[in-house]
């Protein structure tokens, strides 16, 4: 039996598929994907392949120090129903259990990383970091004058004092939010929303219908949502069982 191991990716995305480890020491992740195939509907695994299709890789998202982890994670389900799952936190510890509700299961689709201080998150890939465009009220540029001909990464900062000087520092860009009103600021999930939805048009207008996700990436993606419609536990024992019987 020919065992398939993970491809070699960034350490985040390793992360993100550490769980197919188990099901790959058994079978390919085409496999994997035929012997569950039976126990989903049609309309989820059409789901599951629209949606990635979907999927934007070249845009990130990162917040800095939120006063209230519920703001921040408000982004992670805004982030996911647009297409873009992954997500940076910044100074601070998620304890267990917190913040299931407002993600609404959006987490499990998405890819959250946490980091003590902003210089973890700024070196976390020297190699292939992205864009890094800040958000500031006071900036003079305007969210419409973000590129989106190159992968990025758009960094909230705290909730009152904004990003810090550091991060300002650290951004490539930082660009504001046009308003209109007397209203001084937007909340946080708000602004996300706003830009990230604006960016995404705008993405996915210059695609022409072609997809950013590769192929392996669809692969393991798909294998993935599968195995995580099914729960964990019951799809390895399936793949497991229905591996044996083969042999």
């Amino acid at each position: 039996m020919k065992k398939q191991t993970l491809p070699q990716i960034s350490a985040l995305f390793a992360e993100r598929y550490r769980s197919l480890s188990p099901f790959l020491s058994i079978a390919t992740c085409e496999e994997v994907q035929a012997l569950l195939n039976p126990f989903l509907t049609q309309q989820r695994k059409e789901k599951i392949a629209t949606v990635l299709e979907k999927r934007l890789t070249s845009i990130e998202i990162a917040c800095e120090a939120p006063t209230d982890i519920h703001n921040a994670l408000a982004i992670v389900r805004t982030g996911e129903a647009l297409g873009v799952t992954t997500i940076h936190i910044i100074d601070h510890e998620l304890r267990k259990n917190e913040g299931k509700g407002t993600m609404q299961g959006s987490g499990v689709w998405s890819t959250v990383e946490f980091y003590r201080q902003f210089e973890d998150f700024n070196q976390r890939d020297a190699v292939s970091k992205p864009l890094l465009v800040g958000l500031d009220p006071h900036a003079d540029h305007s969210i419409s004058d973000i590129p989106i001909d190159e992968p990025l990464c758009l960094i909230f900062g705290n909730e009152k004092r904004g990003l810090t000087e550091e991060a300002k520092t650290a951004c490539d860009m930082l660009c504001t939010i046009p308003m209109f009103g007397m209203a001084e600021s937007f909340n946080l999930s708000v602004s996300a929303g706003i830009v990230l939805y604006e960016l995404t048009t705008k993405k996915r207008a210059t695609l022409n219908g072609n997809s950013e996700i590769s192929d392996e990436e669809r692969q393991l993606e798909t294998t993935r949502a599968y195995i995580r419609t099914l729960g964990y536990e019951n799809a390895l024992r399936i793949v497991r069982d229905l591996k044996d019987r083969q042999t």
